[in-house]
C-alpha cells in the first residue's frame, strides 16, 4: 500500500512546502523549516497530494501542477476530477505518456495559465 503524499501552499506567506503530517484532531499540518518543525491551521494552506506520476524529466506530479507539451505549449493543470487526475479534461495518464513537463503550479505561477507558451 502506498502512502499518500502531501505538500502544501501556505496561503498567508504565499510559500509552497512539503508535509510531514497531517493531524485532523488539531486541524493542522506539520512541516520542517529551517530545522524546525512548524504547524500551521488547515484553513491557511492548500493541499495538493501526489499523483504517483512523474514527468519526462523524473520530476514528481502533484495537484494543480502546471504541465507543458514537449513544444513548451501549456497543457492545463492536474485536478482531482470524477476520481480520476485529469489536466484540462484529460486523464493524466495519456498526458504523461504523451510527454509532459511540469513547469510549475497554479500558486506560484499562475501567470502561465494566461499564455500559450
Amino acid at each position: 500500500m502506498r502512502i499518500p503524499k502531501f505538500r502544501a501552499w501556505d496561503k498567508i506567506n504565499e510559500e509552497m512546502f512539503d508535509i510531514t503530517r497531517i493531524d485532523f484532531y488539531m486541524n493542522e499540518v506539520r512541516f520542517i523549516d529551517d530545522s524546525l518543525i512548524v504547524a500551521m491551521k488547515m484553513e491557511d494552506v492548500v493541499l495538493m497530494q501526489s499523483t504517483n506520476y512523474e514527468d519526462d524529466s523524473k520530476t514528481e506530479i502533484f495537484e494543480y501542477d502546471i504541465l507543458v507539451d514537449d513544444d513548451g505549449y501549456i497543457i492545463g493543470y492536474v485536478e482531482m476530477d470524477d476520481d480520476s487526475w485529469r489536466v484540462d479534461g484529460n486523464f493524466l495518464s495519456d498526458v504523461v505518456a504523451n510527454g509532459c513537463l511540469v513547469r510549475g503550479n497554479r500558486f506560484t505561477h499562475s501567470e502561465l495559465l494566461n499564455h500559450e507558451k
